[in-house]
């Protein structure tokens, strides 16, 4: 039987962290802590525990309903204050309607799972759908969001970060993955000579398009090498010129003008690009400013592969044998890895599964799984991360 409790407490303790990163705040003190998100909630609006678990409840039983033999898959935003409805695209209903298994189940197949979202607000003690919005332009005051990928899978959002996730009764949690979240970061802005000031739009640009990859449901791959590989070793189908003296290529990538520093519009429109390219057959091949080298890339994968190190968390990772790491797009994606070196591959899987293996000059390649953006978002909250 569903628990909805601890899936609360759960939550309530990562908003407690999240809320008090940017204090000076003993997180040992449980008291404190409580203090300081309630006095984050004029800012940041939640609803209350007992709301929360309802419309938690109602969102579960929901996700294991189909329609016309679909699953049941749909954002639930919260609304606790009317200035959260300031950014969303709103289609405001003339009546309300009670917030229900049955009416979510009903509302999901017209709302874009990826970007859209059925808004719920609470009335006379009650929750009830007010309408359904689309994404626009974010804020933190954003409805805190309730996703439902399939039956039993939740992911719980505040701040617009995934602060938990339940599928197949587990539940996890974003602190949980914070060291290998930092780590990865690290390691990427290493390999890539990307830093935080210079090329952070570069690196948020990749880590979105994996994300939308994810969204798009059909699996994909993003090959980047330090420089632009000369593809000797690639068998690739479809190859771009690279224009040295055009536009600053994440710029081209958005359509847009060119720009010293690209604005969060045109980030968003070129990871949705480039995800867009991995729906063609073969890996997406980039360089490290995001230049597209090619799409539709392959390589002729050797029946043995060496081995790869599995980095699980910091200080505990285990050597794999390189034949064991997965289907056909992590083979290659390993292969390409050990020939090009240095080198960061994303392998995102149809069921979303995402793998990045990093390679160096060394000879040493280390796989590490992939959570999503704003996991790794919130370890960047100090470092201005764009979110």
């Amino acid at each position: 039987m569903f628990n909805p409790e601890l899936a609360i407490d759960a939550l309530f303790e990562e908003m407690r962290t999240l809320a008090a990163y940017t204090e000076a705040i003993d997180l040992s003190d449980a008291t404190a802590l409580e203090a300081n998100l309630q006095r984050k909630r004029v800012e940041w609006p939640f609803p209350s525990r007992s709301e929360l678990g309802r419309a938690i409840e109602i969102a579960f039983w929901a996700s294991v309903t189909q329609e016309e033999g679909r699953p049941t898959k749909f954002n639930l935003g919260l609304v606790v204050e009317p200035s959260q409805l300031s950014n969303l695209g709103m289609l405001t209903f003339s009546d309300r309607v009670p917030l229900t298994a049955q009416s979510l189940r009903r509302l999901a197949p017209g709302v874009d799972a990826t970007k859209g979202y059925i808004i719920a607000q609470r009335f006379d003690d009650e929750w009830q759908i007010i309408g359904t919005a689309v994404q626009s332009r974010l804020n933190q005051a954003h409805p805190f969001t309730i996703s439902v990928s399939g039956p039993g899978e939740m992911r719980f959002s505040w701040r617009m970060y995934r602060l938990v996730s339940l599928a197949g009764g587990k539940i996890e949690r974003l602190s949980e993955q914070a060291g290998t979240s930092i780590w990865l970061l690290d390691t990427l802005c290493e390999i890539l000579g990307m830093d935080a000031i210079n090329q952070r739009s570069e690196l948020v640009t990749v880590l979105r398009a994996v994300d939308e990859i994810r969204d798009l449901g059909h699996g994909g791959s993003l090959w980047i090498s330090t420089e632009a590989p000369e593809l000797s070793n690639v068998n690739c189908r479809y190859r771009v010129v690279v224009d040295p003296e055009g536009p600053r290529p994440l710029c081209r990538l958005a359509g847009g003008k060119d720009s010293v520093e690209p604005d969060a519009t045109d980030v968003r429109r070129a990871a949705s690009r480039l995800a867009s390219l991995t729906g063609v057959d073969g890996a997406v091949v980039l360089d490290r400013q995001l230049n597209v080298i090619g799409y539709g890339a392959f390589v002729e994968v050797p029946a043995i592969l060496d081995e790869v190190e599995h980095f699980r968390r910091p200080n505990d990772s285990i050597i794999e044998a390189g034949n064991t790491v997965g289907g056909g797009r992590h083979r290659s994606a390993l292969h390409y890895s050990r020939t090009n070196p240095p080198t960061v591959v994303i392998v995102v899987s149809q069921d979303g599964a995402a793998k990045v293996f990093i390679s160096r000059t060394n000879g040493t390649i280390t796989k590490v799984e992939y959570r999503d953006y704003s996991d790794l978002g919130f370890n960047w909250l100090i470092g201005d991360m764009p979110v």
